[in-house]
């Protein structure tokens, strides 16, 4: 006998109305659309663009996670190529390295920036300057996407010598579909001010490279027979987008 015909009549015909009230029809199952949306929506939080903060803890050669300095003198020597993480008051986050004139909050929440230099005959005879970098990953090859980056340039005393204003910086793109992609943020005039720039590119792969650097033009680096340049970059944790 079947377990039904055990049971009294009163549950056996319970048991019958629930088993027909869970008839293969009402049983939900997960068709190949659920796995697909399910895919879809992985793929899309996979491929959201990124391009790393430069909040971080403040030092000479150290940097926000995703950031880091281009060496190209080896050994790095820390003093000609002097580049690393600031606050928006003190060189490399030094209080007894202040900046002769703060630095305004570029954006909610920013506290780190990157630093990095330019000189001639200041430290070291004739010139040297320090580059960072970063990538933008999680790119779709063929959209445009859209950064914000802000920069900023500062004085401050230097082995008691004052230090200069600089002229600008330089962002280089490497991997969007034009091979020469670049922005300059000009900061002539722009003493303790922060500049936004919003770079718009075409990304050619997943990942773009972001070279920055000090930007001064050769009639002024002749022109100069001293000088040492301190300038920043600050970019937020929301700072890129697709377009």
């Amino acid at each position: 006998m079947s377990l039904i015909q055990k049971l009294p009549l009163g549950l056996a015909l319970a048991a019958c109305m629930m088993m027909s009230s869970c008839s293969q029809e009402d049983v939900q199952v997960a068709g190949p659309e659920a796995y697909k949306a399910v895919t879809l929506s992985k793929l899309k939080v996979a491929s959201t663009p990124v391009i790393e903060t430069t909040n971080g803890p403040a030092g000479n050669n150290v940097f926000a996670s995703g950031w880091l300095k281009l060496v190209t003198f080896i050994p790095d020597n820390l003093k000609w190529f002097a580049a690393g993480t600031s606050s928006l008051t003190h060189l490399w986050g030094n209080q007894s390295l202040p900046w002769f004139k703060p630095l305004a909050p570029p954006a909610q929440n920013a506290t780190g920036i990157i630093t990095f230099t330019q000189q001639k005959n200041f430290v070291v005879a004739n010139g040297t300057m320090s580059q960072v970098y970063t990538y933008i990953k999680n790119l779709t090859p063929g959209k445009k996407y859209a950064v914000k980056v802000y920069g900023a340039t500062t004085i401050a005393a230097l082995n008691g010598k004052t230090t200069q204003y600089g002229n600008g910086i330089m962002f280089q793109l490497e991997g969007t579909t034009d091979p020469g992609f670049h922005v300059e943020i000009d900061l002539q005039q722009k003493q303790a001010e922060w500049v936004g720039k919003t770079i718009v590119f075409e990304a050619l792969q997943d990942q773009v490279l972001v070279r920055i650097s000090p930007n001064s033009s050769n009639s002024y680096f002749q022109s100069t027979p001293k000088f040492y340049h301190f300038l920043h970059v600050f970019v937020g944790s929301d700072a890129i987008k697709e377009l």
